[in-house]
């Protein structure tokens, strides 16, 4: 209901699809969030979308003349929703649930016709935490046997809980760990014996008390699940980590009396458990243990694997590489993406690198999208970004389409967005082709190409993943195509592989300079910046945005 009265809620619209009714799956869903389509739109390269797209518009124009319980039942008419809960697990709770919340639709829609209102009301239900009584289920003369875990919240005349003799069965692993404790490997002899050690006795230690202490709060959700008569079976004694060896103290002070006809005779109880009794005890506190020496040692840099564009900032800059993959600051995309509506409010002010930097990344996401769909018009792009941002990404889609520079590398049967991957000596660097011919790679670049050769890099290992002899730069904003011959493509390879050994020796020293710093996001908290910055906007050096 909610889905049908608010269009724009889209947490509820992915509930309905991943629900009962449509059962999408969450690989789809996600792959469907991150494209930022409309539903409608979605559909079209989506099969198991069609339904969904088909029937949720109809259901809300039906909500203009139909009431909210007709509604429902047309919904489950539709989707078959009634059929599919009663046979998931616990199916006849479900589909009593679902009855009893259609039959409190129809009493309710009887002040609040209108599905707005109801829908309101509904949400004020939740948000106030009000309870609301589950409708009776019938047992049909047979008993239920359910987990502990599963019959949470649930309640019955007559509850049994049989052998509390039995515990936790299993073998701790290899490696055991407590955050209170330590962590410990467990140790073994030349024969394959266990050989325990004073770290693995004391993790063994505390995890019996926490084993024992969870196995009591079972037994208080096992026994409070009785209305009216609760019955206990277990033998006098029973295991280590055992139920009855948990609540011991409490079984032990119960009066048992052998003769049960006679308990039945007169009704008279002969089992005292009250929840004081049976309530979980808190932990003792572990016994004092010697302080194990420090470690102080930095635990050393590692990578297995970086993108493309990763090994482009480690050349440029390794400091600025360490704060973004290393140390996880935001890049400029998630920069921008903070102070995009203020700097758009600003206009007269001039604009931050910061922010210019992220719009530039934004506007070659905006426009990698508009080439590998064939986007023709700003309203069919993503809403992030701005309004020029997305039609100058048109523009530039445009461009590459129309003009006569690019038509050596326009053609139809030309790869789109091809993943690769490729070991470059140490590492494994990963990235995405933006057009693969049949002997040609190419990648697009948007912002003010001044020096195509820094990209010599990345080209020369896309081209050598997929075993191209050529390699193209379409600079967009320019309108000019750069070639690279396998000659040069073959000294970039080998400037990749000394800077793939460098970024794996976890080397980051700072490499400030004009064109390094300008951009970086991170010169404020750079101290090898030395101002540099400041001196490139002095001397007027162009702005990426």
């Amino acid at each position: 209901l909610d889905c049908i009265a608010d269009p724009t809620d889209r947490i509820a619209l992915a509930a309905v699809l991943r629900g009962p009714c449509f059962t999408i799956s969450d690989p789809t869903m996600v792959a469907v969030a991150r494209r930022h389509y409309d539903l409608e739109e979605t559909a079209k390269g989506w099969p198991e979308l069609a339904p969904a797209a088909r029937l949720i518009p109809e259901w809300r124009q039906m909500a203009t003349y139909l009431s909210p319980s007709q509604l429902l039942e047309t919904i489950d008419d539709d989707t078959g929703y009634s059929a599919v809960v009663a046979n998931l697990p616990m199916g006849g709770r479900r589909l009593a649930d679902w009855q009893a919340f259609v039959d409190w639709v129809r009493q309710t829609e009887v002040s609040s016709p209108d599905l707005f209102h109801l829908v309101r009301r509904l949400r004020r239900l939740v948000l106030d935490d009000i309870p609301v009584k589950r409708p009776a289920q019938a047992g049909a003369n047979a008993v239920s046997i359910q987990t502990i875990h599963s019959a949470k919240g649930l309640e019955w005349p007559i509850v049994v809980v049989p052998s509390l003799s039995r515990g936790a069965s299993g073998r701790p692993g290899s490696f055991t760990f407590d955050h209170e404790v330590g962590a410990a490997l467990t140790q073994y002899n030349r024969d394959g014996a266990v050989v325990p050690t004073f770290m693995s006795l004391s993790l063994a230690l505390q995890s019996a008390r926490r084993s024992m202490d969870e196995t009591r709060r079972l037994f208080y959700v096992a026994a409070t699940r009785a209305k009216d008569h609760l019955l206990l079976t277990t033998p006098v004694v029973g295991g280590a980590h055992s139920m009855h060896a948990a609540v011991g103290e409490a079984i032990d002070a119960v009066i048992v009396d052998p003769l049960l006809p006679q308990c039945a005779k007169d009704r008279s109880p002969r089992v005292w458990l009250s929840e004081e009794t049976i309530k979980p005890r808190l932990p003792r506190p572990l016994p004092p243990l010697p302080l194990a020496p420090a470690l102080l040692e930095a635990v050393p840099w590692t990578v297995d694997e970086v993108a493309v564009t990763g090994l482009l900032d480690y050349a440029t800059c390794p400091l600025r590489f360490r704060f973004v993959h290393v140390d996880g600051f935001p890049s400029a995309l998630d920069t921008t993406r903070l102070f995009a509506a203020a700097a758009s409010d600003a206009d007269d002010a001039a604009p931050s690198a910061d922010v210019g930097r992220g719009r530039a990344t934004m506007l070659g996401v905006l426009t990698h999208l508009a080439l590998e769909h064939d986007y023709a018009t700003a309203d069919q792009l993503p809403d992030d970004g701005t309004e020029k941002e997305r039609a100058t990404a048109i523009a530039y889609a445009e461009k590459f389409r129309t003009e006569a520079v690019f038509a050596v590398v326009n053609r139809n049967d030309d790869q789109r967005e091809l993943p690769v991957r490729l070991r470059l000596g140490p590492i494994t660097v990963s990235g995405i082709a933006d057009r693969v011919g049949a002997d040609y790679v190419l990648d697009f670049k948007t912002g003010r190409l001044s020096e195509p050769e820094r990209f010599g890099q990345q080209l020369a290992v896309y081209a050598k993943a997929l075993g191209k002899a050529r390699a193209y730069l379409a600079d967009l904003h320019h309108g000019r195509l750069y070639e690279f011959s396998a000659a040069e493509l073959d000294g970039y390879f080998a400037q990749a592989l000394r800077t793939a050994e460098a970024l794996a020796s976890g080397d980051f020293a700072p490499k400030p300079g004009r064109e390094a710093c300008l951009f970086c996001p991170f010169h404020e908290q750079c101290a090898a910046a030395g101002g540099q910055p400041a001196c490139a906007r002095a001397e007027g050096y162009e702005r990426w945005d």
